[in-house]
């Protein structure tokens, strides 16, 4: 896959944004909505490739062969449930639908918090598992500043 421009990456953002407030405004049922909001996710999440995301785990960024998985910072259930109860924040979720590339063995961390501790979400998950995560928008990849407010997810 080519890398995009930010002007390709910005276009497509835009686009599934309006693809999503306009598929929640029509009169169809709830889990055709809930479908094509869950798919729209997978395309913002995987702009840049997916295991090629602007946030990697220090240990994805290994040359070490580790089999990766592809991580929903804050789950598609969890922001589409959002995007269908405040329809008029949508754009404003969307926001969140960011996704870090991890190894398999922080993925199974990463379910242990969901299983064990309700209610933590997005990068909180990775801070309470121990996860590193780099941005390779800095060069060289750097760790990814502390989240904010804005990046819990309220």
């Amino acid at each position: 896959m080519a890398k995009k421009s930010i002007e390709e990456e910005r276009e497509i953002v835009e686009s599934v944004t309006l693809l999503i407030e306009a598929v929640i405004r029509l009169p169809i049922l709830e889990r055709h909505k809930r479908g094509v909001i869950s798919g729209m996710l997978w395309e913002l999440t995987q702009i840049r490739g997916k295991y090629t995301t602007r946030y990697r785990s220090r240990a994805a960024l290994e040359p070490r062969g580790a089999k990766l998985q592809h991580e929903h910072v804050f789950t598609r259930k969890d922001l589409t449930d959002r995007i269908l109860a405040n329809p008029e924040r949508a754009r404003e979720i969307l926001g969140s639908a960011v996704a870090c590339v991890v190894t398999v063995d922080e993925h199974r961390q990463l379910a242990a918090i969901d299983r064990t501790v309700p209610g933590v979400r997005g990068w909180e998950r990775y801070e309470r598992a121990g996860i590193e995560v780099l941005d390779t928008d800095l060069t060289p990849p750097a760790p990814r500043r502390t989240h904010t407010a804005s990046e819990s997810g309220d």
